[in-house]
């Protein structure tokens, strides 16, 4: 069965009754000792105060972002995962309802310009020596101090997340969840906040966000900062050690750093609603990533930048977190994405307006459909570019811009090379078995 990824968010009362319990323990080393091992079990910690004083969550399978105010639970061993926030992992199993918006990777040729990202200054550790410990070591000296905590507040949620440090002029790459603070878009009266490992903080604002692929850059106004260079996620391979580092459970005293593998490539995964993102060639890790590491770094042992640790799955049947599962936008990916966000220019993606799956012979037997493969159409939405197409719920769309479609890796792979306003052609099977063939035009998400 596949995992499904949801937000995993820490509650103020979870912290409320923690230290309550901490102030009652203080009597006794042992007993002190005893509450760190359960804190380790269950993660389920936040502090208070402007550094880290927002309850860690996220919106879309991350493990950053915002909480409302109602209560919510951390996804973990101890904790159930909320239902609410549940979503489908794509290998053929259903989005969730809300998120008919489809996503995309623009086609971005943007270059580098003098907030590139690939600014002489970023910097290398030293080369790997071979010893796990020493380079791991050595990875956190080279960009704890570029690695930032981003807090960010709106009337309705508060939050924190991870940032990345990537011009000495202050522009910093996270997840878009982290910035959007739990909504589909980032709200005027939003305040976010960046603090260094030093305490230093600054007010940070957007320069750019890109929903689809669960992106942001924000900016701070501070010259001469400590920065982290980005590598390369297409010289990875399964087995290759690597290292997160981010503000997991908001936990005091600065960033976590947690070590693993890369446990597999290429994967794919639909975030729940709001963000409602689609994202491919996701780097899988065994690196623990928590509430809090949204928008950090996944570092090789060179101390360069390969991922943006995105989501956390969680297993479908206890509703608690899967162990050793983390994943992590790769960077290859997320290049020409940031340089556009750092230019000041958001990036929307084209929009159907459907709740798409991938269909599968047992999928087809089982609703008598005329076809083997393609991408079922669960629902239509009123008004969207896809009902004035004409398709309806039950329809299967087997090609799209002259490209056979036969899962949602190849609907996001047509995806990719639009835009909101352009037309294509279509394909798509009626349950009658009837071929309807036209064209459809994107629209723009509603909530942008």
């Amino acid at each position: 069965m596949e995992r499904p990824v949801r937000p995993v968010r820490l509650s103020a009362a979870i912290f409320n009754r923690a230290s309550k319990r901490l102030a009652r323990l203080l009597g006794s080393v042992l007993v002190i000792s005893l509450l760190m091992l359960g804190l380790a079990a269950c993660g389920n910690s936040t502090t208070t105060g402007s550094q880290s004083g927002s309850t860690s969550a996220t919106t879309a399978a991350a493990t950053g972002g915002a909480t409302t105010a109602a209560t919510t639970t951390v996804a973990d061993t101890s904790s159930a995962a909320s239902p609410s926030a549940v979503a489908s992992t794509v290998a053929g199993a259903a989005a969730t309802p809300e998120a008919m918006v489809s996503t995309t990777t623009p086609n971005s040729t943007a270059t580098s310009s003098s907030n590139s990202t690939t600014s002489s200054s970023n910097t290398t550790g030293p080369a790997p020596s071979g010893n796990l410990e020493t380079d791991v070591k050595s990875v956190v000296d080279t960009v704890k101090s570029a690695v930032v905590l981003i807090a960010v507040s709106t009337p309705q949620a508060q939050g924190v997340g991870t940032g990345s440090i990537l011009t000495p002029d202050g522009y910093i790459v996270t997840n878009f969840h982290v910035v959007a603070a739990d909504n589909a878009s980032v709200a005027p009266q939003t305040k976010i906040q960046v603090v260094m490992t030093d305490g230093k903080k600054y007010p940070a604002t957007v320069s750019g966000t890109d929903r689809s692929n669960d992106l942001a850059v924000i900016k701070i106004d501070a010259t001469g900062l400590p920065t982290i260079k980005l590598g390369s996620s297409g010289n990875l391979s399964v087995g290759q050690w690597v290292v997160a580092v981010g503000n997991a459970l908001a936990l005091p005293g600065g960033p976590t750093v947690t070590a693993g593998i890369v446990s597999a490539l290429g994967r794919s995964i639909q975030e729940p609603a709001p963000a409602s993102a689609y994202l491919t060639s996701l780097i899988q890790t065994s690196a623990a990533i928590n509430p809090g590491n949204s928008g950090g770094p996944l570092l090789n042992l060179n101390g360069e930048i390969v991922g943006i640790n995105t989501a956390a799955p969680v297993d479908p049947q206890s509703q608690s977190a899967a162990q050793g599962i983390g994943f992590a936008i790769s960077i290859d990916q997320a290049k020409p994405i940031i340089q556009t966000l750092e230019k000041g220019q958001s990036i929307y993606p084209p929009y159907l307006g459907i709740l798409p799956e991938t269909l599968t012979p047992g999928l087809a037997t089982q609703f008598n459909l005329p076809t083997n493969s393609g991408i079922l159409i669960r629902q239509v939405g009123p008004g969207t570019p896809a009902a004035q197409a004409g398709w309806k719920a039950g329809d299967t769309l087997t090609e799209l811009d002259g490209t056979q479609i036969t899962s949602l890796q190849d609907l996001q792979g047509v995806l990719n090379k639009h835009k909101p306003g352009d037309s294509v052609s279509f394909t798509v099977v009626t349950p009658q078995g009837q071929n309807q063939k036209g064209n459809i035009t994107f629209g723009q998400p509603p909530s942008q």
